[in-house]
């Protein structure tokens, strides 16, 4: 076995798209700003599992509708437009991811991961139109890479990420986005 030992780390991402084939707005960009602490479950010499969380200090949902988002019934899966006459603004929050799961493999002088995690992000206005809410719930899966540095790791991550309020607006548009993240821990 390894020693196991927290990691600290600090990450910056931002959206290379938005909008799948499954989701309902792809007008708005997201991009985040989180530290994370990387607590180990399970650690041996070529693979281990650990339990992420992490603070989101900054989200950034550019574009966002001023004006209520509309559906569109013409779209099977129920498509979200938001109107262009209301105007536009860039939604600002902050929030958590208590829960998340990292399994890691070493491969040479590199590890390699799958992750996911869950959370909340409240923002300054509500978010992505104005007929959702401020509190959105957060739901992520990733692919990463992490290359060994003294004392801790630069990672790259990728991150299948969806934002929606749950119910909790008048309506209930969703925001997928495809994340791309670099970051830096310590341990």
């Amino acid at each position: 076995e390894v020693e196991a030992q927290i990691e600290w780390g600090f990450n910056v991402g931002r959206a290379i798209s938005t909008g799948w084939p499954t989701s309902r707005v792809s007008t708005v960009r997201l991009s985040v700003v989180e530290l994370e602490a990387s607590f180990p479950a399970v650690v041996r010499r070529t693979w281990r599992l650990e339990l992420p969380m992490g603070l989101l200090l900054h989200a950034r949902l550019a574009n966002t509708a001023l004006g209520p988002a509309v559906a569109v019934p013409m779209y099977p899966k129920g498509e979200w437009r938001v109107p262009t006459e209301a105007g536009r603004a860039t939604a600002t929050g902050m929030g958590v991811r208590p829960l998340g799961l990292r399994a890691l493999r070493r491969i040479g002088g590199v590890e390699l991961g799958v992750e996911g995690g869950v959370g909340g992000v409240v923002f300054n206005i509500p978010a992505p139109a104005s007929n959702t809410a401020r509190f959105n719930f957060t739901a992520e899966l990733g692919l990463g890479l992490r290359i060994p540095v003294p004392r801790g790791h630069v990672s790259f991550t990728y991150r299948a990420h969806h934002l929606s309020n749950g119910g909790l607006g008048e309506v209930n548009p969703a925001v997928d986005s495809h994340l791309l993240l670099f970051g830096i821990s310590m341990r």
